[in-house]
């Protein structure tokens, strides 16, 4: 049976004077946190306050001994809309983590006391806060919202310990962090972070650095320094420099620089205890991994070494905890160590480097989960002994191709010639097929093939397929061989022109235009090639040259085969042989040069001398001489001589106090004349007269204070807040006018308060006692002088104001003033009384709804397996009790066949509601198909439109997966690969583009018979 639960409140007036922000105000901090109930939708909170009770029994407030908040917790209480200023002045602890919040945040300057802030996994969005007058803050915790923007400026932080914005849209740079000398916890994982990294890794308090996915550059060197380092995980940025040693680092757990630019030489962590992770993957670090000592890594779970350029042999290590032990895409060789001594692993990546053997334990597959071998030099010799375990456990197709002894070879006609694998296969039941050609040779054969007596047609290229019975699927494959047979060839070429008009005539065949000839003469020796006569026929062309030239008359110009003498200008034409015979025809072109007459002035300076002929100059005057013109010919040369005065020239540098200004090499930094003598362009004295005067700075300091909102206009800007606040002017000689200003700002305060009072009440406002309705008027002044007015408004009340509260489970009926309520809500209602004021009830009403906010919904494979159901619910008043069908009573069963199954969920009120869930058959699997348990998928009945993303969580390690989703007709609907899923890794997606409906999600690994299948409601 339902209980129906009645809870009464009433709201009384209070009355305070305004208080300052610094002063503790009990009353003052219970209005706050009613403002802040409002704000966040607190009818709809988790774990609601009852503001009838001591602010003292709130949940998550806690009091200081004064009985102001120091405190508040709460986080997971579904908290929803806008966070408000909270003017808390003793606030030190804000904890309002995994909730709904959305918009801005306020400023915190009404917080002066906060030491600790965390509103992480919320939806807040905006610029960073600076924190300005919070300097006693020690953390500051912001992750997983959307804050976009710079990085503020926390250099004055220095009480922090503990930074966390994960998981943001923040830019700028670490360079105001690196003065933070107490630092513990650094998290900035997954934003746009730059600069150089540092900046933050010489903060030697550092416990846990999380820079994970930004931009960061730099080398980690100053990683040594970090005595008391714990988790260190730089991956994902553009670091550069050498891969730092690990020592001495005892309370180091992690250490991820995964997927950056490090180089260097490998080494051991050593004096590592507690070392769990060492994820180096993506560099490009070199050098062998191999060590004769022991190496001591007891809580080792993780060897990532993937991805970079690490050679020699893996030695057998002895890591009793070690889970993943990845070293693909390297330059390792040699043999596979045994691992016997890996007692915990479950993957080992091994692909894509130079293996050639293998010497695993048979006892290591009964714990691993995956061991991925391909792409190295395996055969079949290596593998068979674990045939068991291919394409399950063990993954090894494909393997690189097998090389020959050589890539190409030449063989003469006639000799043998034996092709060779470098391989180590002899295995009885190995099939070796080769093929010429892309054809395969009907030889039975092994790694070797013998060409022999060779001619042309056993040329071309052979490559070998290798296969064996007892490893179905698994197939080897060689490289190509290009085999060349030659032999003494006796080649005759020719070459045959053909002018315009001409033939030729070639057994009896006539050629008149470009062609090629080819005769062959089979040869009846097998020692010696056919002979081959190449001829070919070009079309020539008569040739036209054009030749201009110019001569003096004195010259003598020859022309033509009979070496004609030629004296005058005009056009000559001769007609000569080309190089294919035929007629090339010239044209002569030519002319005779006449002498030249030409002027020169000589511009000289006041004093100088011209010299001609052995005859000085001093004046003005015009020479004449005779010399060869520019074709070599006879021709005339003019002087005219003439002279010419200094040029004077001023300048004037007018310069600011503190300037500088260089002169011909000299510097000038007062009032100052100075001359300089220079050469003009025309090599003449320029007289430079320069002129330096300095005009003065200026700067002025002024302390202003005014009272209210108005603002204080300051060479055009508006300041409304206290501070200081710094201009920069030019004179009217371009100097800088610095004015500085101290703006202290008082508020005005204006109080209005409006009361209703009943016939006979009576209230205190002034010193005196008021019954009247009215308006009334109080002037005060504030302590810094500024004007403070209190309006208050008496209005004559008509009614009492009662809030109740009313708790019952869905459909039930609360009866009130003999009036039915059976929906949640708001309501009004008024009881008359003659003999004071009407009583006004203001009613708050609430049905427990319960409903699923969450599944997780395991399908079963076959109809002989199980699955799983989980759900998570909401609504009614918490402290949830489950009976389900099957009497467990949980919110989740197991191990439950193919069927749908009812649980009956109850809430600490009483109210109750039946779900039916189903454990579905997995359809699309073929039974040859191996059940894995990579992905958690929820919820698996989704609102399209309820702006929950579907999320997967990676449980293990998935190489190269593929997710498909089927529609309930088991068409392929949407589809997503990658080349690396990693444990805990969580994927979101928004599905509202898809109809309602039912759906099927697949996961592969490429290339496996492993697969896991997830049913999934839309509506």
């Amino acid at each position: 049976m339902n209980k129906l639960v009645i809870f009464i409140s009433f709201f009384f007036f209070i009355s305070f004077q305004p208080l300052l922000a610094q002063d503790c105000n009990r009353q003052s901090d219970s209005l706050v946190l009613l403002d802040f109930l409002g704000a966040t939708k607190g009818l709809y909170w988790t774990k609601r306050w009852n503001i009838n009770d001591p602010m003292s029994k709130w949940h998550g407030v806690k009091l200081n001994s004064e009985g102001c908040v120091e405190e508040i917790n709460l986080p997971n209480n579904n908290l929803d809309g806008f966070l408000p200023a909270l003017v808390l002045p003793r606030l030190k602890v804000l904890n309002l983590a995994n909730n709904n919040l959305v918009g801005t945040l306020p400023n915190f300057t009404t917080n002066p006391d906060l030491e600790r802030i965390n509103l992480s996994s919320n939806f807040i969005r905006g610029s960073l806060p600076g924190f300005f007058i919070n300097n006693d803050l020690i953390e500051i915790n912001l992750s997983y919202n959307q804050f976009e923007g710079d990085l503020p400026d926390y250099s004055n932080k220095v009480n922090l310990k503990i930074i966390n914005l994960t998981f943001n849209n923040i830019s700028g740079s670490l360079f105001s962090l690196k003065s933070l000398i107490n630092l513990e916890q650094l998290e900035f994982a997954n934003n746009d972070i730059s600069g150089d990294i540092s900046d933050i890794t010489l903060l030697t308090k550092l416990k846990r650095l999380l820079v994970e996915n930004n931009k960061l550059t730099g080398e980690i060197g100053g990683f040594t320094q970090l005595i008391d380092i714990e988790y260190f995980n730089a991956s994902k940025n553009q670091l550069t420099g050498s891969l730092p040693t690990i020592l001495n680092k005892e309370e180091l757990e992690v250490f991820d620089v995964s997927e950056n630019q490090l180089t260097g030489s490998f080494s051991w962590p050593k004096n590592a205890p507690n070392l769990r992770v060492y994820d180096i993957a993506n560099n490009q670090v070199q050098g062998s991994i191999y060590v004769e000592e022991f190496i001591e890594l007891p809580k080792l779970e993780e060897l990532i070494l993937s991805y970079n350029q690490l050679s020699g042999q893996i030695p057998n290590l002895i890591f009793k905890e070690l889970d993943y032990l990845l070293v693909d895409n390297n330059e390792f060789e040699g043999e596979i160590p045994t691992l016997e001594n890996l007692l915990s692993l479950k993957q080992a990546r091994f692909n894509n480097n130079k293996f050639k053997d293998i010497s695993l334990s048979l006892d290591l597959f009964d714990h691993l989960e995956f061991l991925f071998l391909e792409y190295n030099y395996f055969t079949f010799v290596d593998v068979l002994p674990y045939s068991s375990y291919l394409g399950k456990t063990m993954f090894l197709q494909p393997q690189f191709n097998i090389p020959f002894q050589f890539d190409s070879f030449t063989i003469s006609k006639g000799n043998n010639f034996t092709l060779e694998l470098l391989t180590d296969e002899n295995h009885s039941s190995t099939e070796f097929n080769w093929y010429h050609n892309g054809e395969r040779i009907n030889v039975n054969t092994n790694h070797t093939l013998l060409l022999s007596n060779a001619n042309p047609s056993r040329a071309g290229k052979y490559s070998v397929r290798m296969s064996n019975f007892r490893t179905p699927g698994f197939i080897l494959y060689s490289d190509t061989i290009d085999i060349d047979v030659t032999c003494p060839l006796v080649v005759d070429e020719e070459v045959v022109y053909l002018c315009p008009g001409q033939s030729f005539q070639y057994k009896g065949q006539t050629y008149s235009e470009n062609s090629e000839i080819r005769d062959t003469v089979l040869s009846t020796d097998i020692r010696v090639c056919d002979s081959l006569y190449i001829i070919s026929i070009r079309e020539a062309e008569h040739d036209y040259t054009l030749v201009s030239e110019g001569h003096c008359p004195s010259d003598t110009v020859y022309f033509g085969p009979d070496s004609v003498i030629l004296t005058r200008s005009g056009i000559y034409i001769d007609t000569f042989q080309n190089y294919a015979g035929c007629d090339s025809i010239v044209e002569f072109h030519l002319e005779i040069y006449t002498g030249g007459s030409f002027t020169i002035d000589k511009k000289l300076c006041q004093g100088d001398v011209f010299s001609f002929q052995g005859v000085d100059y001093d004046s003005d005057t015009t020479l004449m001489e005779f010399l060869q013109s520019v074709n070599g010919c006879d021709s005339t040369v003019i002087y005219n001589v003439s002279f010419h005065d200094p040029i004077i020239t001023s300048v004037y540098y007018p310069l600011c106090n503190g300037d500088t200004i260089i002169i011909d090499d000299l510097p000038f930094y007062s009032n100052s004349y100075y001359v300089d003598t220079l050469q003009a362009v025309g090599g003449c004295d320029s007289i430079v007269q320069y002129t330096v005067q300095i005009f003065q700075n200026y700067q002025v300091t002024r302390d202003i204070v005014i009272c209210g909102d108005g603002g204080y206009d300051f060479n055009g800007d508006i300041l409304y807040e206290s501070g200081k606040y710094i201009d920069t002017l030019n004179t009217l000689n371009g100097c800088d006018s610095i004015v500085t200003i101290n703006l202290t700002v008082y508020p005005n305060y204006l109080i209005r308060d409006t009361v209703q009072l009943c016939f006979g009440d009576s209230i205190l406002f002034n010193n005196a006692y008021l019954k009247t309705i009215g308006s009334y008027f109080a002037d005060l002044t504030s302590v810094n002088g500024c004007d403070s007015m209190h309006y208050l408004t008496i209005e004559r009340a008509h009614y009492l104001n009662i809030d109740r509260e009313f708790t019952a489970c869905l459909g039930d009926t609360i009866w009130f003033l003999d009036k039915p309520y059976t929906e949640s809500g708001l309501y009004v209602d008024t009881v008359a009384n003659i003999f004071s004021c009407d009583t006004v009830f203001h009613l708050d009403i609430y049905f427990s709804d319960l409903f699923l906010t969450d599944t997780i919904v395991r399908g079963s494979g076959s109809q002989d397996s199980t699955g799983s159901i989980e759900i998570v619910v909401a609504g009614g008043l918490g402290g949830y009790s489950y009976q389900w069908e099957t009497g467990d009573t949980t919110n989740k069963i197991e191990n439950q066949p193919i069927d749908t199954f009812a649980v009956l969920v109850t809430d600490s009120l009483g109210c109750h509601e039946q779900f039916r869930l189903e454990v579905p058959l997995n359809t699309f699997v073929r039974p040859s198909l191996i059940l894995k348990n990579w992905i958690e998928v929820h919820p698996n009945v989704l609102n399209r439109n309820g702006g929950v993303p579907l999320t997967i969580k990676v449980i293990q390690d998935m190489h190269r997966p593929e997710m498909i989703l089927y529609n309930a007709l088991g068409y392929q609907v949407w589809r997503k690969e990658y080349p690396l899923l990693g444990s805990q890794e969580i994927l979101y997606y928004q599905m509202p583009q898809l109809p309602a409906g039912m759906y099927w999600l697949h996961v592969t690994e490429k290339g496996t018979r492993f697969y896991q299948s997830e049913k999934l409601i839309l509506y």
